[in-house]
């Protein structure tokens, strides 16, 4: 099973807290351009984890069922 890394995670609390997906990357230390596409990246990375995602809801409805 994959894991968050403890920058997703600092990422990850900091979109929660409010910050932008630029403000967020540059201050979790990634070392990318927080202009380009890999903060977006990132955050689709991270949705995937999300426990509000769609796929999980319908596994989790499933087992519920």
């Amino acid at each position: 099973m994959k894991k968050l890394t403890e920058k997703a995670e600092v990422y990850d609390i900091l979109r929660a807290d409010g910050k932008s997906i630029q403000d967020a990357y540059k201050l979790a230390g990634y070392q990318g351009k927080a202009g380009g596409t890999a903060p977006y990246q990132l955050e689709k990375r991270i949705k995937a984890f999300s426990l509000d995602h769609p796929e999980l809801l319908k596994i989790g409805h499933n087992v519920a069922s």
